[in-house]
């Protein structure tokens, strides 16, 4: 059989019935944000804007996709990943993610660990991210404000 990529969508987006006995622990089953911050990676610091959407499959566990471009050394470094976040106490996150990052004249593999807090403001979150990276020899330390929804 063959999976489309609409319906690959369909079943990541769709309510679980992990989700529905454990709606007390958490108010939506998906959740999508853009952080806006900074990285320094081997001396330098430069800006990264990012977004992020983590879907839910057990009340404390989420698959994560995301995407980061950071402005560093006067090049442009864009890192896609996917993992998985654990929420072990309230808001707070712990993600581990495996991607890669592209820039001009080097493409590697790239890991990421990060820790958030999303604080509820109404229908939205806001909170403070921060990753470490490493792809291609490099580690970069990056910081951001999150603004975030659920659904």
């Amino acid at each position: 059989m063959r999976w489309s990529a609409s319906t690959a969508l369909v079943l990541l987006f769709a309510p679980t019935p992990a989700h529905a006995e454990a709606a007390g622990a958490h108010a939506h089953h998906s959740h999508a944000a853009i952080s806006l911050g900074g990285v320094h990676v081997d001396g330098a610091t430069g800006a990264s804007i990012g977004a992020d959407v983590a879907t839910r499959f057990a009340a404390h566990v989420a698959i994560v996709a995301l995407i980061d471009v950071a402005r560093v050394h006067a090049t442009t470094h864009l890192l896609a990943a996917t993992g998985i976040a654990v929420y072990p106490w309230r808001r707070l996150s712990v993600t581990a993610a495996v991607g890669w990052e592209h820039a001009p004249g080097h493409d590697a593999l790239a890991l990421r660990a990060a820790a958030g807090y999303a604080v509820p403001l109404g229908p939205t979150t806001v909170g403070p991210t921060v990753a470490i990276d490493r792809a291609g020899g490099a580690t970069a330390v990056v910081g951001a404000m999150a603004v975030g929804i659920g659904f």
